[in-house]
């Protein structure tokens, strides 16, 4: 009988050896979060530059119900940086949240579909094992991204610690719900391709709740979505 503290060294050894052979992904997706969002918050300062034109830019945004759906809701009176969380953010979780999908397959489904699994079980790591390893794997993938997009939002004018802080864990708490949903799918479709289109059609229900609760108003909608 394996005990818990020989589970969780199985566990970890798991999770460093998908680690070592996603580390080119571990590294370059929350660098490039970070440059893409570096390079583009500061166009919100910049673009509007007086009270008056960031007054217009909310009061517009406030009354499009296309871009509530899309975005979310925009507090009354936002500055730049809730603006910029509020457009940039949306769209940085929508594109995060498909890599992070098709990555949660990857090292899932697929790598079991490849006989990884097969190798593992040789080491003595077990289904459970290994699903604990790449979950802690796609954890550290996430909070990684979360980093990222923190750190790259500091380069708007008047953005804080605090603002890069709650960002952060905006963007890490997105990508690991979707994280997590995926791995379930993958263990309840047959291969690859099944996980793909149900982590992909999480995606879009989620995203299409938060847009319909933002939109219309639907509560029951936006319960079960970030």
């Amino acid at each position: 009988m394996i005990t818990p503290p020989t589970f969780m060294r199985h566990a970890l050894r798991t999770a460093r050896i998908i680690a070592r052979e996603e580390r080119a992904w571990l590294l370059a997706l929350p660098t490039a979060t970070a440059l893409l969002t570096a390079l583009l918050a500061p166009n919100y300062a910049t673009t509007y530059a007086t009270a008056a034109d960031l007054a217009r830019a909310v009061a517009m945004s406030r009354i499009s119900k296309s871009l509530t759906a899309l975005y979310g809701e925009l507090p009354e009176g936002a500055d730049a940086v809730q603006l910029a969380v509020w457009e940039l953010g949306a769209l940085t979780c929508l594109l995060l949240g498909i890599v992070v999908v098709l990555r949660a397959v990857a090292v899932t489904r697929a790598q079991e579909d490849g006989g990884r699994s097969e190798m593992l079980r040789g080491g003595g790591v077990g289904p459970v094992g290994e699903l604990v390893g790449v979950s802690l794997m796609l954890g550290a993938q996430c909070v990684l991204l979360g980093i990222g997009a923190g750190v790259g939002i500091l380069a708007l004018e008047g953005a804080g610690a605090a603002d890069a802080t709650a960002y952060g864990i905006a963007v890490a708490g997105t990508c690991a719900l979707l994280a997590a949903v995926t791995v379930l799918l993958a263990q309840l479709t047959t291969d690859a391709t099944g996980a793909r289109g149900a982590g992909l059609a999480a995606l879009a229900v989620l995203y299409a709740g938060h847009g319909a609760w933002a939109a219309q108003g639907w509560g029951w909608a936006g319960a079960w979505s970030p």
